[in-house]
């Protein structure tokens, strides 16, 4: 069996970017990325939830596309997320699209930090633009 260690840091932001995430939604997110990551078999080394987005620290095999993983990732939270309360009119949902960076061996540990740490990161203003990027800008 060959040896692959694909480190990838995902991020992705609520629909608007709107701060929908409560305390709540938060615990249904971690529950489904859990789940989602553990019947792909993935390692997941750190989640950050912030109101308005998600980081993952992930490692994903050479075996499965990341777009899929994201997808599915994505896709199972959103749908927990509408169960747990299906009476609300405006459904939860997630912006089109993610950041997704491949992270080296040596880079390990400062994006687990940086990962784990979002909420005392944003308050502080420390954040990495790249590390927060969901999509293509004009500037780029």
């Amino acid at each position: 069996m060959p040896y692959a260690r694909l480190l990838y840091h995902v991020v992705w932001a609520t629909k608007y970017r709107w701060p929908s995430i409560t305390d709540a939604r938060e615990a249904v997110i971690r529950v489904s990325i859990a789940a989602t990551s553990q019947e792909l078999d993935l390692a997941v080394y750190g989640v950050g939830i912030m109101p308005d987005h998600v980081h993952i620290f992930a490692q994903i095999p050479p075996t499965l596309a990341v777009a899929r993983v994201i997808g599915r990732w994505k896709g199972a939270s959103s749908h927990a997320v509408n169960a747990l309360t299906p009476d609300v009119q405006e459904t939860f949902a997630w912006q089109e699209g993610y950041g997704v960076l491949s992270v080296s061996q040596s880079g390990f540990d400062r994006v687990l930090e940086y990962v784990q740490h979002q909420r005392e990161r944003h308050g502080a203003r420390e954040l990495y633009g790249v590390l927060e990027r969901t999509e293509v800008s004009n500037a780029s």
